[in-house]
């Protein structure tokens, strides 16, 4: 009788994580850094601050400070930039679809080493 491993834990959000593979937990953190975003947005959207919002998915800082002028992802339930919208569209007409691991902000939270490792 094979021995029942313990259920791993996602280090994001230490839900009990059923994927075995890396590609599935890639995805699940993914939404995870969405879902975070998406709070900085709202954030921001509310306290109505002049601060430039950079799109999740080029990392522009072309955002309408007024949510109803972005366009809102056909992938992820966030506020892109128009361009982003755009090409979102295009893209799903083509049928080649930009996953969300590749989006700007998914590349810069994965980019980025333990603090303890960068040197000055």
């Amino acid at each position: 009788m094979a021995e029942k491993r313990p259920a791993k834990r996602c280090p994001l959000c230490s839900s009990k994580f059923i994927s075995s593979d890396l590609q599935g937990l890639v995805e699940h953190l993914a939404q995870g850094i969405i879902s975070v975003y998406r709070e900085i947005q709202n954030i921001e959207y509310k306290v109505g601050t002049d601060n430039p919002i950079a799109c999740p998915r080029c990392g522009h800082t072309r955002m309408s400070s007024k949510v109803s002028r972005n366009a809102l992802s056909r992938h992820a339930d966030i506020q892109i930039c128009n361009t982003c919208g755009m090409d979102e569209a295009v893209r799903d007409f083509a049928e080649n679809v930009l996953p969300i691991t590749s989006w700007w902000c998914m590349r810069e939270v994965l980019s980025h080493t333990n603090p303890s490792e960068q040197t000055e």
